[in-house]
């Protein structure tokens, strides 16, 4: 059992050092990742970096989440509530199922704390994760939870510069920063897509 442990360590140990070498500009450049479900806690995974950014291990609707976007700062300055009964239909209709989880109220925003047991564990990630936010660093990436194309065309007019939406549907690619994902007609999951995309090149701003 101590061998075990041991030699678990020791490979946890020699990865992040492999990530290291592979991603340190990108953990220098200290990016934020704002997006509206679990795609950002992947890409801070597997590029070995810190959270910073607050959108870790929840969901929220495309519409909620362009509101957020929208007033950054405002959101940010609220306390979010815990909602007791929360309606399962909305959480359903990002393709979810059941409500097993702590759901929240950022003033008129609904956040889906999928990946948390408790709400009060979610609320402190919440706040500590966003104080750590890099302002002059932030990647915006919205994942198509059955998204329409007048909610993508809301999303790239956000004055950000770095956006980039993914979705399984050609009908809604309306520029060269959206990527299309072939899901065979099935929802897709993060780890279908996070190689199809040059996301280390992207968050070095270099030319794709």
């Amino acid at each position: 059992m101590l061998l075990t442990k041991i030699k678990n360590r020791i490979t946890k140990i020699i990865r992040k050092v492999i990530k290291f070498a592979l991603y340190k500009k990108i953990w220098e450049k200290k990016i934020s990742i704002i997006s509206n479900n679990c795609v950002g806690t992947f890409l801070y995974r597997e590029f070995g970096c810190e959270y910073l950014s607050p959108t870790i291990n929840l969901q929220l609707s495309p519409c909620d989440y362009i509101k957020f976007c929208k007033n950054l700062n405002y959101y940010l300055s609220q306390k979010i509530e815990e909602v007791s009964n929360p309606d399962n239909s909305g959480f359903v209709a990002l393709g979810g199922d059941k409500i097993t989880f702590p759901v929240g109220k950022l003033d008129d925003l609904i956040i889906y704390f999928q990946h948390y047991n408790d709400f009060t564990s979610a609320v402190k990630k919440w706040e500590k994760r966003k104080s750590r936010i890099n302002y002059d660093n932030m990647y915006f990436i919205l994942i198509d939870t059955y998204c329409n194309i007048e909610t993508v065309k809301e999303f790239f007019s956000l004055s950000y510069k770095n956006k980039l939406f993914m979705t399984g549907n050609k009908e809604l690619l309306i520029n060269q920063n959206c990527i299309l994902i072939d899901t065979n007609n099935k929802f897709w999951h993060q780890g279908d897509w996070i190689k199809r995309f040059d996301f280390k090149n992207w968050f070095l701003g270099k030319k794709l």
